[in-house]
C-alpha cells in the first residue's frame, strides 16, 4: 500500500484579519496534497463500465499517472447489458461477444494494480464490481480484497 502523508500545517500563517485567507490556504494545501497523490509513480487509475448498476464488468481500463495505458479492453460479461447501461456507455451485447471473459483478463488486471495505489472516481463502485466478478468467476481478488487497502478517491 502506498501512503501519502497529509499536508503539514503551513509555516506562514494567514493574516489574522482574514479568516477567508486561512480557508484559501487550507484548500490550496489540500489541492497540493491531492496532486502529490496523483503524481505518485506507483499509482494507477482504474475505470470500469458495467452491464447494469449491479451488473458485470463489460469494459475496463487501467492507466498509470504518466498516461501509459496498461489495460484497455472490452470484457465479455457472459450476461446481457441493460438498455440503460447501453445508453450510458454505448456498448451493446454484440460488441462484447468476442471479447475475453473476466477470468481471462483478471490476471493482467491483478498484475497491473498489485502493489500500487489504485485511484478511481467512484472507488466503492469500481472495486465492488471487480470483487463481484472475481467471486462469480471463482477468482481471488488479490490486492483489491481488503477494503480501503489501496483503492482511493471517490
Amino acid at each position: 500500500m502506498t501512503t501519502v502523508a497529509a499536508p503539514a500545517p503551513s509555516q506562514h500563517p494567514a493574516p489574522a484579519r482574514s479568516r477567508g485567507a486561512l480557508l484559501i490556504r487550507a484548500r490550496r494545501a489540500g489541492v497540493r496534497w491531492k496532486a502529490r497523490r496523483l503524481t505518485c509513480a506507483r499509482a494507477v487509475i482504474l475505470d470500469v463500465e458495467t452491464t447494469d448498476l449491479d451488473g458485470s464488468i463489460c469494459q475496463i481500463a487501467v492507466i498509470d499517472t504518466k498516461g501509459q495505458v496498461l489495460i484497455n479492453t472490452l470484457v465479455n460479461p457472459l450476461r446481457p447489458c441493460s438498455p440503460y447501461a447501453t445508453a450510458v456507455h454505448g456498448l451493446a451485447d454484440a460488441d462484447l461477444v468476442d471479447a475475453p471473459t473476466w477470468a481471462q483478463i483478471w490476471p493482467a488486471v491483478r498484475d497491473a494494480v498489485n502493489g500500487r495505489t489504485v485511484l478511481a472516481y467512484n472507488a466503492p463502485f469500481d472495486r465492488g464490481r471487480v470483487l463481484a466478478d472475481c467471486a462469480r468467476a471463482g477468482l481471488s481478488p488479490g490486492p483489491l480484497a481488503v477494503a480501503g487497502h489501496n483503492v482511493v478517491v471517490t
